[in-house]
């Protein structure tokens, strides 16, 4: 279902956006979320009703609001009639960086460090309620919350058929036995952006970040969360500059640090199985690769 620019402009209104939409402008967004940019906001719709994509990206803001961060300020957030919610948030300078639209672990060392510092300033700057959508599902553990998403994303990559249910099956089988690491990570959450790399930031003319941006998928976490798309092939100069930016940027890797960032990788494979690697076959040579070295034994060797 479209969104029509009357829409836009309604809920321009209710963020008291003097700025009004007579014509709809093109659609940025994704499969799950539809996105407008306009000249100062950036208003965002989910597609489907019982999306919680937007609750993230509201209570994630809201959250941020006073910490420094380069993140867009959250102005307003509602649902449409139909139950599909949406928020409207300001526009942040900068554009996209050199290959944002490559697989996160391709990301050049520069943009790597500067990732991990923002990673490291990230997870100091506040801490959530509670684990997970706090708002939606108050006090649930850490293992607890990682098994519904697992649960969840298996049963969507076994229906998609993207690849053979077998594969679903060996992956969920390596999360399962990497789980217990779960279980060394911080007891009071962070704020995990979960899906940290270069598509959701925006640089200067000299390639500094001006912004962090998309906070659909964040929620309270392991600060491990956030090394999962860059890790994706942990082997990579990439990967260690990330590492190094991390710690330089005053950011602690505490217990089985390199057993839960496979854990998080492998969760990153799981989505891909499940419908990324059906239209992007980059990531799904990535996210095998990355199966085979967990599956002989491999972890995520974190340098730096």
């Amino acid at each position: 279902m479209t969104v029509s620019a009357s829409e836009v402009d309604l809920v321009l209104r209710a963020a008291g956006v003097t700025q009004g939409c007579s014509r709809l402008p093109p659609d940025l967004g994704s499969s799950r979320t539809q996105v407008f940019v306009l000249d100062d906001v950036v208003v965002k719709f989910a597609r489907e009703p019982a999306s919680v994509r937007m609750v993230r990206e509201r209570d994630a803001l809201a959250l941020l609001r006073d910490s420094g961060l380069p993140v867009p300020v959250l102005l307003a957030d509602g649902a449409r009639p139909d139950g599909r919610r949406w928020v409207v948030m300001t526009r942040l300078p900068g554009r996209p960086p050199a290959g944002a639209g490559r697989p996160g672990h391709e990301v050049d060392e520069g943009l790597a460090d500067q990732l991990g510092h923002l990673a490291a300033r990230l997870h100091r700057a506040t801490t959530p309620p509670g684990f997970g959508t706090w708002s939606r599902d108050p006090g649930i553990p850490l293992v607890a919350e990682h098994r519904q998403r697992i649960d969840q994303v298996a049963r969507e990559a076994r229906s998609s058929q993207v690849v053979a249910p077998a594969e679903v099956d060996e992956v969920v089988a390596l999360l399962v036995g990497l789980e217990g690491a779960l279980r060394t990570a911080p007891t009071a959450p962070v704020l995990a952006h979960r899906d940290l790399q270069p598509r959701n930031v925006l640089v200067d003319g000299r390639g500094t970040i001006t912004a962090l941006v998309d906070f659909e998928a964040a929620g309270g976490g392991d600060p491990a969360e956030d090394f999962g798309r860059i890790g994706l092939d942990w082997t990579t100069p990439a990967f260690a500059a990330f590492c190094k930016g991390y710690r330089d940027g005053g950011g602690r890797l505490d217990g089985d640090v390199a057993a839960r960032v496979t854990y998080h990788v492998l969760y990153l494979a799981l989505l891909i199985l499940d419908g990324i690697g059906g239209y992007r076959p980059e990531y799904l040579d990535a996210a095998r690769t990355a199966i085979r070295r967990a599956a002989a034994g491999g972890r995520a060797v974190i340098r730096g």
